[in-house]
């Protein structure tokens, strides 16, 4: 969960049934706040909150779940940090495009190597479903 905010995807993710769940932000106080959420619904075991800079990803051929949701000059910060990420395989949710740069988006994820899957648009912003093999 790029840009975790207080955690809510994080959390949402391992009591889907994710073993294990990374949320990663810049602000120390929502780390805390995500951490202090995990642990009030008991799923402090299977979280971790970290800044980009402590975070330690070996990359493999596990396939992973990455979900940001925040504007686009946000997410191209935010991945930019994160080139231990660059070359793994998953899946990717992304939200909080504004539909007048949904070409600059696609764009920006087509270098990344990132597939469109799919993609929504409600009240002129979008959500995308994206993978990479």
């Amino acid at each position: 969960d790029i840009g975790c905010g207080s955690g809510i995807l994080t959390l949402a993710s391992v009591a889907m049934g994710a073993p294990i769940a990374y949320g990663i932000d810049i602000d120390n106080e929502a780390l805390q706040h995500s951490s202090q959420n995990a642990c009030l619904n008991q799923l402090d075991q299977q979280c971790t909150f970290c800044l980009p800079t402590q975070f330690k990803w070996k990359p493999s051929s596990q396939s992973v779940l990455i979900l940001m949701n925040m504007i686009q000059s946000e997410q191209q910060i935010a991945w930019a940090s994160l080139p231990s990420l660059h070359d793994q395989p998953g899946e990717y949710l992304t939200s909080g495009i504004r539909t007048e740069e949904r070409h600059a988006y696609l764009a920006l994820t087509d270098q990344w190597g990132w597939s469109l899957q799919e993609e929504q648009e409600e009240a002129g912003w979008l959500a995308f479903y994206f993978k990479k093999i």
